[in-house]
């Protein structure tokens, strides 16, 4: 999130534990629902503890000014020279695309409208892609995925539908790729 979207807009009434989703009704792109990882869940619920208010309250209490001043001495603790709070915002684009290898899906988490401006914020750099290229192959994982129903009254199963006993089978999963074993249509 901007800060001034966790400073200003973030109330405890918009959060949606179940779907784990933060409402925000007004943002620098109009309202949007911004995506809690675990830590965020963590970070909330520690936060609800320490300082618990009602649906209108904010979640965060403080100013720019007095986050902007803490940050500052936190980075001089750390020994950090350079590092802007907004740098994290870049940190954790460039992250979730080269986990997730859709920027469509960082779209969603940084709340830009477009992805030119989306462009910007994901850094990607040469040994990220080499990374990328000598990470060892993931396991690939088997799942069922259960038929589509049958057409009623249909003898011969239609094209992309599985004979009778057959089932489409998940051969393998890799990162955001799935395999699937299709059937084949048999002649009547």
């Amino acid at each position: 999130m901007r800060s001034s979207e966790a400073l200003q807009h973030a109330r405890w009434g918009d959060v949606d534990w179940d779907a784990r989703e933060l409402r925000l009704r007004d943002s620098k792109t109009d309202s949007r629902d911004v995506p809690l990882s675990p830590k965020a869940i963590v970070a909330l619920r520690e936060l609800e503890r320490l300082n618990p208010g009602g649906p209108e309250d904010r979640i965060v209490s403080m100013s720019y000014e007095a986050l902007k001043a803490a940050w500052i001495r936190a980075c001089g603790r750390a020994g950090l020279t350079d590092l802007r709070l907004h740098d994290l915002r870049h940190t954790a684009a460039t992250r979730m695309a080269l986990k997730s290898g859709n920027m469509f899906i960082v779209q969603a988490l940084t709340g830009h409208k477009t992805l030119s401006q989306l462009d910007r914020y994901v850094n990607v750099k040469a040994c990220d892609v080499v990374n990328l290229m000598y990470a060892p192959d993931p396991t690939p994982v088997s799942t069922p995925v259960a038929a589509p129903p049958s057409l009623e009254g249909t003898s011969v199963p239609c094209e992309g539908e599985p004979a009778q006993g057959q089932e489409p089978e998940v051969v393998d999963v890799v990162g955001n790729l799935v395999r699937v074993k299709f059937w084949k249509r048999e002649a009547a």
